[in-house]
């Protein structure tokens, strides 16, 4: 959806179509997100170092990827202006873009240099008030919300002048607190088959279609990326037997196509000859071929770049429970 968005925002001012919805892809995102964080922590919950496991895995997974392609930015930036010309680099926007902390670039738009980066900021603000919660060793909603809940209400009343850090004011906040709600009530309870179903195709029909909302996006496009996780977790017990491989090494893959796909993009928008085609069939040519080579660029990335990584990182604590 992320990429389509983007293929067709490239595509916007010669054809003039663009597509909205896409950008839910985030919302999607953010709600799986919550879930998979209480999913995966439960084990950590009354650990005395509980946090500090949490808060480096979260580091380990995110920070090598992000911060590899954000210098890669960096230095075509200042090596090639031209090929990133909406680019405006400083060097109190490249330090908070690599501490995950919202700032404003030298054209005073608050934006990380890697654009993408900007969900992450509220991912990282996610996982240090989740690792809170394992710390004090309560329920993470209860550490959550009493932040989170302000913060996405002030949302509607936040002006483009606020400061930079107070970007984060947005009712995204609580799409993440809805995944980890739908996880802990999944402890107990899962959709059978006919309401997933109709959770699964209901949610992303209204994903794919609902209007953008402004401040009301959190319900507009989050209530059915809710529904759309429902339906999925609960039509998993049928599905996960029969997923072909391939589709789950696209998912390992998702978030290396997240990143990676701002810089495939721009270049598919030179390499095709849009000035000899109709609008409309050069639009369609960006749009196939993004689909086709972010996805098989992220998995490339993913494959060799970012598993070595990350498998380097775990070889010490692999090395040292085996001594």
């Amino acid at each position: 959806m992320v990429v389509a968005f983007h293929a067709l925002e490239a595509a916007a001012p010669r054809s003039g179509v663009t597509w909205p919805n896409g950008s839910g892809g985030v919302d999607l995102f953010f709600v799986i997100s919550g879930f998979v964080m209480f999913t995966s922590s439960r084990r950590l919950t009354g650990r005395r170092d509980g946090w500090r496991v949490f808060m480096r895995r979260r580091i380990e997974r995110i920070v090598p990827l992000y911060w590899l392609l954000t210098l890669v930015k960096t230095a075509i930036t200042l090596a090639a202006p031209g090929l990133a010309p909406t680019t405006r680099l400083s060097g109190c926007n490249l330090a908070a873009s690599l501490l995950f902390l919202p700032a404003r670039d030298a054209a005073g738009i608050v934006r990380p240099v890697l654009p993408v980066g900007w969900t992450l900021n509220y991912e990282m603000l996610f996982y240090v008030i989740f690792a809170a919660a394992l710390a004090l060793r309560r329920n993470p909603l209860a550490v959550l919300l009493p932040v989170l809940l302000p913060l996405g209400l002030a949302g509607f009343w936040r002006e483009e002048d606020w400061p930079a850090c107070l970007s984060l004011a947005n009712g995204l906040v609580l799409e993440l607190c809805a995944g980890v709600a739908l996880a802990q009530a999944c402890v107990f309870w899962r959709p059978h088959q006919p309401g997933a179903v109709c959770m699964l195709v209901g949610g992303l029909a209204l994903l794919l279609l609902v209007p953008a909302a402004g401040p009301w996006r959190f319900l507009a496009w989050g209530g059915p990326a809710l529904l759309v996780v429902a339906g999925t977790v609960g039509l998993e017990p049928r599905l996960r037997g029969v997923l072909p491989a391939f589709a789950l090494e696209l998912g390992d893959a998702s978030y290396a196509i997240y990143l990676s796909h701002v810089f495939i993009v721009p270049v598919l928008v030179h390499a095709l000859p849009a000035a000899a085609l109709p609008p409309g069939l050069a639009t369609a040519l960006l749009l196939i071929a993004s689909l086709v080579a972010c996805p098989a660029a992220g998995l490339a990335l993913n494959r060799y770049v970012d598993v070595p990584i990350q498998a380097r990182l775990r070889r010490p604590r692999q090395r040292a429970a085996l001594a």
